[in-house]
C-alpha cells in the first residue's frame, strides 16, 4: 500500500513539474506585449437591434473615439437574400467610410460570424441538402472575398467566428474539413492573412490554428450568464494563462500571433434585450469601474491588440441615458 501511494506520489509530482514546465515554455513563446493597439468590434445587425442607423452610428463612433483598428462581418443573411442574389451594399457602406478615414479592417466572412444568434445564413440556406448547403457557402464566401477585397482597408480576414464552440441559436459547428476548404479558399483568393478564431474562455484554440489559418483571435468575457444554471459567473483565469495558450498554439501551428478580438465591454444580457433591461441593472453589470478593470486585464494579457465588444450598446446607452462616462472611459486609449 505504501509503495503504491509513494508511486502515486511521484506520478503527480511529475505530472505538476510537467504542466509547469509546459506553462513556462508557452509563456516565454509568446510574452505580453507592451505597445498595444486598441480597437472596437461593429455590428450593423446590432445596430438595427438598438433601433439606430448602422452608417450613421458607425461614422459617429469611428469620428468620436477617432478609432483605427475595427473589426466588420459581411453577414450572408444581408448578402443573398435571394439565392444567387448578391447585395453587398450594407458591408461596402460601412467599408467606404472606414476606406475614407484610413481605418484598418479585420473583415469576416462565413456562415458562423459575430454576434448573436452567431449563425446568419439566409432563410433558404435551411432547406438545402447538406451537399447544397456546403456548395452554397464556398460559393458566397468566393463571391464576397472577390467583390471586396478592392478595399485596401482589409487588412486581414476572418474566417468563420469561434467554428467549433457550439453556441448560438440553432447553430451547429463547422466541420473541420468544410473550415478547412473555406480558408484554402479564401488565400487562393487573396493574399492577405487569415483569422481564425474560439472562445478564449472555453475553447481549445489548436482545433482552430489547425484549419490553416496565420493569426489567432481569441475572445476575452470575464463575466458571463450561465442559462441552464440562471446565475452570473466570472472566469476565475489569470491573464498569464492566454499567454500560456498563445505560446503553445505558436509552438504547435502555423498561428505565430494572437489578438484579443472581443474584450467585454458591454453587459452580458440575460435572456432579454438593452431595450427590456432596467437602466441600473446595466449599470451593475457594466460600468466604469468594470470596463477599466477588463482594460486591466487586458493589458496584463499583453496580445499586440485588442477590440472593444459593445461599442454600439455604448452610444445608444449615452443616447438613452445622457450618460458617456463609458465612452470617455476608452477615449485616451485611441489617442
Amino acid at each position: 500500500m505504501k509503495k503504491h501511494l509513494k508511486s502515486l506520489g511521484y506520478i503527480l509530482a511529475a505530472l505538476i513539474c510537467f504542466v509547469i514546465g509546459l506553462s513556462i515554455l508557452g509563456y516565454v513563446a509568446h510574452p505580453p506585449e507592451k505597445d498595444l493597439t486598441w480597437g472596437v468590434n461593429y455590428s450593423q445587425l446590432r445596430a438595427k437591434d438598438l433601433n439606430m442607423e448602422p452608417v450613421k452610428l458607425f461614422t459617429t463612433i469611428l469620428d468620436d473615439l477617432q478609432v483605427k483598428n475595427v473589426r466588420l462581418a459581411a453577414y450572408w443573411s444581408e448578402l443573398e437574400e435571394t439565392k444567387g442574389e448578391y447585395n453587398f451594399n450594407s458591408i461596402k457602406s460601412l467599408l467606404d467610410e472606414a476606406e475614407s478615414r484610413d481605418v484598418k479592417v479585420i473583415l469576416a466572412v462565413g456562415r458562423k460570424l459575430p454576434r448573436w444568434p452567431e449563425c446568419h445564413e439566409p432563410a433558404w440556406y435551411h432547406h438545402l441538402t447538406a451537399e447544397q448547403k456546403e456548395a452554397a457557402l464556398l460559393a458566397m464566401i468566393e463571391k464576397t472575398v472577390t467583390e471586396l477585397k478592392t478595399y485596401d482597408s482589409i487588412v486581414a480576414w476572418q474566417v468563420e467566428n469561434e467554428p467549433f464552440f457550439d453556441f448560438g441559436l440553432n447553430c451547429p459547428i463547422i466541420k473541420s474539413s468544410l473550415y478547412k476548404k473555406e480558408v484554402a479558399l479564401v488565400k487562393s483568393l487573396d493574399d492577405r492573412p487569415i483569422i481564425g478564431t474560439d472562445s478564449g474562455e472555453k475553447g481549445p484554440w489548436i482545433t482552430t490554428a489547425w484549419g490553416g489559418i496565420d493569426i489567432f483571435g481569441s475572445t476575452m468575457y470575464r463575466t458571463v450568464y450561465l442559462d441552464k444554471k440562471e446565475k452570473y459567473t466570472t472566469y476565475p483565469l489569470p491573464p498569464w494563462t492566454y499567454n500560456v495558450k498563445a505560446g503553445l498554439l505558436r509552438i504547435l501551428s502555423g498561428a505565430n500571433r494572437t489578438l484579443g478580438v472581443e474584450l467585454q465591454a458591454e453587459p452580458w444580457f440575460a435572456g432579454v434585450g438593452a431595450q427590456q433591461t432596467p437602466e441600473e441593472i446595466q449599470q451593475q453589470l457594466m460600468n466604469p469601474s468594470i470596463l477599466q478593470a477588463n482594460i486591466d486585464y487586458a493589458k496584463q494579457t499583453g496580445f499586440s491588440e485588442n477590440y472593444f465588444w459593445g461599442t454600439e450598446w455604448w452610444y445608444w446607452y449615452a443616447e438613452t441615458t445622457g450618460d458617456t462616462i463609458l465612452i470617455d472611459t476608452v477615449k485616451p486609449l485611441f489617442k
